[in-house]
């Protein structure tokens, strides 16, 4: 499995819309519902924000993938922080045709061992786009 700027580029890519960018791709782990704790609770995943205020997200393992998009005009709770070591964590809740989807996932600056020259750049705008749009950066 490949994990590169490319790679992240052209899957996120075929997940935009006419018209959409994305501004700012990072590698992440995105935390999945798991039934049983043998399992393993996180995946990988390329994580973006869009200029058409969307959140879009292709998650991975060595067995599948699968994408999935949430707009922020459906934001219902969105909480960011940052640990001692650099890890972005984001924590966000959308409103959707069924209910309600929570979004846990974690991004680094840095990403040892990965070819993804621009992580650190997109991981600092990618954490000041969502406090703005969590209304976090609001003091």
């Amino acid at each position: 499995m490949v994990i590169n700027d490319r790679t992240m580029n052209d899957s996120l890519k075929t997940l935009l819309n006419l018209e959409e960018k994305s501004l700012c791709p990072v590698f992440g782990m995105i935390k999945k519902k798991v039934q049983r704790m043998t399992h393993t609770t996180s995946e990988y995943a390329y994580i973006t924000l869009t200029n058409k205020g969307r959140l879009v997200i292709y998650r991975f393992d060595e067995h599948s993938s699968r994408a999935e998009s949430y707009e922020f005009v459906t934001l219902t709770f969105g909480e960011t922080s940052i640990t001692q070591q650099g890890q972005y964590i984001v924590s966000l809740e959308f409103l959707t045709d069924t209910g309600s989807a929570d979004v846990n996932f974690s991004f680094a600056s840095v990403v040892k061992d990965k070819e993804l020259p621009y992580q650190k750049r997109n991981a600092d705008k990618m954490y000041k786009l969502l406090q703005k749009l969590t209304g976090e950066d609001a003091g």
